[in-house]
């Protein structure tokens, strides 16, 4: 990992990176750059995809490959320095949502894995809804500027259930580099909610598992 990449847990009752009070915003930035917040949400472990699709599908020892590890996530998102969304920014798994087509309605439906591009449509929906209204514009990148990545992950939960989705009732905007935002500023409780809401609408909270992951630079 590059000392410019930073992870961070998002846990509800705390600060996220582009939050006053969180140790990133004390960090000095280099003249020309500004930060950008990748968010991975309903992180999970790529052996409980096997696991789960062995079981629906049976063993078969020369099928099975040990090598299977690492995580992946149910979808991720971008977000300003001032917590806005990037509205172009949001992409969900087809891995993750095939795990849930696989247990319900399963193989045996017919055409059980045609839908994941209408599907994650109300999701794209909602996520570009995220964050509560307006919040005054600040300095984003100018032309020429690079920009710093910190990763920020929604923290496991004790239940999946689903939460009311907050309203953003202002326009969109666009950043002063050109690109469209969104119009609210995005807390954690919305992070986690909409991760809930996710893997509970895709029947994926027992089998995959989702959960948050953090770690130092």
């Amino acid at each position: 990992m590059s000392s410019r990449d930073r992870v961070y847990e998002v846990v509800a009752d705390r600060a996220l990176p582009w939050e006053d009070g969180h140790p990133v915003r004390s960090l000095p930035l280099d003249p020309g750059y500004v930060r950008q917040h990748i968010v991975y949400g309903g992180c999970f472990a790529l052996a409980d995809v096997r696991d789960t699709l062995l079981e629906v599908f049976g063993r078969d020892e020369e099928d099975v490959d040990g090598r299977m590890d690492g995580d992946s996530a149910l979808f991720a998102l971008a977000v300003t320095d001032d917590g806005r969304l990037l509205l172009d920014s949001p992409v969900f798994s087809a891995c993750g949502w095939a795990v849930g087509r696989a247990l319900s309605p399963g193989p045996g439906g017919g055409r059980w894995l045609d839908g994941f591009e209408e599907d994650v449509q109300p999701w794209l929906a909602r996520a570009a809804e995220l964050g509560e209204p307006p919040i005054p514009k600040t300095t984003h990148a100018t032309e020429g500027s690079e920009q710093l990545i910190d990763t920020v992950l929604p923290a496991a939960t004790d239940n999946v259930d689903g939460t009311a989705v907050p309203e953003a009732d202002s326009e969109q905007g666009e950043d002063q580099a050109g690109t469209s935002v969104g119009s609210g500023r995005i807390g954690a409780k919305d992070l986690v909610g909409f991760t809930r809401d996710l893997a509970a609408r895709w029947g994926v909270e027992d089998a995959l598992r989702p959960f948050g992951l953090s770690s130092a630079p």
